[in-house]
Parts: C-alpha cells; sequence; structure tokens
C-alpha cells in the first residue's frame, strides 16, 4: 500500500472514531441537559412547598394568637378528637379487634367507648348493615 493510501485509511479511521465519540458526547448532553431540567424543576417545587409551609406556619400562629386560650374552641376541638376515636373504636370493634387506645396516650385516660354507647353500634360493612347490642 502506498502512503497516500495509508495516511487516508488512517484517518478515515480516525474521523470515524472522532464521529463516533461526538456522537457519544451528544447524547451525554442530551441526558446532562433533561437531568438537569428536573433538577431545576424540583428545586422550583422545593421553593414552592417552603413557600407553602412557611405561609401556613404563619397562618397556623396566627389562628393561635386569634383563638388562643378559647374555651368553645378547646371544647371543639375535644369533641372532634373523641369522635375520630370512637370511630376508630367501632371500625375495628366490627371486625373483631380491640383497640387499646391507653398504648397510643401514654399516661392519658381515654373514656371507654362501650360505656359512652352502651345501646347499639351500626357498622356497614360489604352493604349490609349490623346492629349490635353491646354487653351492658
Amino acid at each position: 500500500m502506498s502512503d497516500a493510501l495509508e495516511r487516508v485509511c488512517l484517518s478515515e479511521e480516525a474521523s470515524s472514531f472522532l464521529v463516533q465519540s461526538y456522537r457519544v458526547l451528544k447524547v451525554k448532553m442530551v441526558d446532562l441537559k433533561t437531568e438537569m431540567a428536573t433538577t431545576k424543576a424540583e428545586a422550583r417545587a422545593s421553593r414552592e412547598e417552603c413557600a407553602r409551609l412557611r405561609a401556613l406556619r404563619y397562618l397556623s400562629n396566627e389562628f393561635l394568637i386569634m383563638f388562643g386560650g378559647s374555651q368553645a374552641l378547646d371544647i371543639f376541638i375535644r369533641d372532634k378528637i373523641f369522635q375520630v376515636m370512637s370511630n376508630l373504636h367501632f371500625y375495628h370493634l366490627s371486625r373483631g379487634i380491640m383497640v387499646d387506645f391507653l398504648m397510643a396516650f401514654d399516661l392519658i385516660l381515654v373514656p371507654d367507648f362501650v360505656d359512652i354507647y352502651p345501646t347499639w353500634v351500626v357498622v356497614v360493612t360489604r352493604d349490609e348493615c349490623l346492629a349490635k347490642e353491646l354487653d351492658k
């Protein structure tokens, strides 16, 4: 082979290697741009979430200042907590599970819901309405 032909073959191999390298780098560049866009979106969402949490903290502090020490509010919150706990109690009771709220609320006396609702407990399960009279 002549020197000129060898140089052409070598330069062709080198150029094809450069083209392949360019294509690989181009794909990596697209991946990096995509990752950067994702990171920017996550950072923006994080900033928005922080702003939302700051606003909620401000509103909750304002709420406590406005209604702090209000006996009516304390009674309302107490009643809602009691309602949720009694619903949990009866839901688990309908499935044969006894819930011990004293385990969840350490050293706090929790009323016995069976004594508070001594007559009937109605639970809807699988489109059937079951009525169960509690033991007195």
